[in-house]
């Protein structure tokens, strides 16, 4: 009840009856409704509004603290770096760089420009 109200989800409509941005948010429901132990998701934020998002990087945070593992695969970089632990950076199916988000964020420059550079060496 608590995610169905966060995500403005009617409990009464038929899911397919649904846009695509609800369609995403009942997916998002669903899946921290059960309190996980692990989470994973491609691209689930990729139809949410900005609030929407970070209400959704909110909750993934904080069932992680629970211990619930979450492996996301996105394109938005948007303050990925506030959520996240660990980075796996892909680039053409090849590792680019892999470890804690702390030693990759170490430098000043922004996150976005870290992960274009290292994209465009590659």
């Amino acid at each position: 009840s608590y995610y169905l109200n966060e995500y403005k989800i009617n409990r009464h409509t038929s899911f397919r009856s649904l846009s695509a941005g609800e369609n995403k948010r009942a997916q998002i429901v669903a899946a921290l409704a059960s309190s996980p132990q692990l989470i994973m998701v491609d691209e689930i934020t990729a139809v949410l509004d900005i609030v929407g998002r970070q209400k959704f990087m909110i909750h993934l945070n904080e069932l992680c603290k629970k211990g619930c593992t979450v492996l996301m695969a996105t394109n938005i970089l948007e303050n990925i770096e506030h959520y996240t632990s660990h980075l796996l950076l892909l680039n053409k199916g090849r590792v680019s760089y892999f470890g804690e988000m702390n030693a990759f964020v170490k430098t000043n420059m922004l996150f976005t420009e870290q992960v274009a550079n290292i994209l465009q060496a590659a």
